[in-house]
């Protein structure tokens, strides 16, 4: 285990390292452009128009030694995603995440590698853990990856949780999720936040958690997004997404530092009602986070000797700009 440094303590969500500022549009996000505006610079792209098309893609990209987080696939008919729902080995893996906008027929695949399914594991227990608590463990369902479709778009988390259907209010889809957690590397991180607005206008999401780990470093920033109520000049009222949280976890030659708040979830925002006298907020401190990078970083490790790439050192002054990034954020 690391010897641990915690910066920043704070367990208000609305505190610490908190960058509100960062919000996100969501207006035309489901356009042919603004759907694929936020992936990695060089995504590989190609023509999905057939099952054996899309799985020639992703098999030549799971076969690279380095390959891509994404893929992005033009002119894919409803059909294949209807008929690969339960089968997803006919696109050439089970262990892919689906995006796809039927509107503009584009398909985006993540490609989740060892670290991230670790993230999504270890987080999604740590929380599972938390939601079992007050009483409430067998009144909550666990969604798994398991795709979410409003008509317009339908997309796969790492994953979700909803409070079963007769804990719900009346007229809220029992299929979406009321949290949802999205992993991927570090170049991904535009994606990332584009995957939680998506969440928030089209699936009603009421939190998103990213976690973004870099690929050769012992580095994670983990992110919790909000929804909160924009403006058109157009259109009126809109949904947007709110950056709430950030936190930075991060080993060097000094130990294990976290710079950033407790992570935390607001009773409300998972069971969409609020709390009881015997129920509160759920909140994540540093040492259950520490347990969380312990996890990602032993199977980062192996899968970095499996390729014989080189685990990259975080120097002492990351942790001082990191600290400087955030004091700039918070005056602003």
């Amino acid at each position: 285990m690391f010897s641990f440094h915690s910066i920043g303590i704070d367990i208000s969500p609305a505190m610490g390292s908190t960058p509100q500022h960062i919000i996100r549009p969501i207006e035309d996000m489901l356009s042919s452009s603004a759907f694929e505006s936020e992936l990695p610079m060089g995504t590989p792209w190609g023509i999905g128009s057939t099952t054996r098309a899309i799985k020639r893609l992703v098999v030549r990209e799971l076969s690279k030694a380095e390959g891509a987080p994404y893929i992005l696939l033009h002119n894919v008919p409803p059909s294949i995603i209807e008929r690969t729902t339960d089968n997803r080995q006919l696109l050439g893996s089970r262990a892919i995440r689906l995006c796809y906008n039927s509107e503009t027929r584009q398909l985006i695949i993540k490609f989740p590698k060892e670290p991230h399914e670790v993230a999504s594991r270890s987080l999604g227990n740590i929380f599972r853990r938390a939601f079992d608590t007050m009483g409430l463990g067998d009144k909550y369902l666990s969604l798994g990856s398991a795709i979410a479709d409003n008509g317009r778009v339908e997309k796969e988390p790492d994953d979700q949780w909803v409070p079963k259907p007769e804990y719900l209010p009346a007229g809220r889809n029992v299929h979406w999720p009321t949290v949802v957690l999205e992993c991927g590397w570090s170049e991904g991180l535009s994606q990332l936040r584009r995957d939680a607005s998506i969440w928030m206008a089209h699936f009603e999401a009421k939190v998103a958690i990213i976690v973004s780990v870099e690929r050769r470093r012992h580095f994670i920033q983990i992110e919790k997004w909000v929804p909160t109520a924009g403006h058109s000049l157009r259109a009126g009222p809109l949904i947007q997404s709110r950056c709430a949280q950030r936190i930075h976890i991060m080993e060097t030659k000094s130990g294990l530092h976290i710079n950033g708040p407790f992570l935390y979830i607001e009773f409300e925002e998972l069971w969409l009602r609020q709390p009881a006298a015997n129920e509160r907020d759920y909140v994540f401190p540093h040492a259950t986070l520490e347990v969380l990078a312990d996890d990602i970083w032993v199977r980062q490790d192996i899968w970095l000797a499996e390729r014989n790439e080189e685990l990259e050192e975080v120097s002492d002054e990351d942790i001082e700009i990191d600290n400087e990034d955030d004091d700039q954020e918070e005056s602003q």
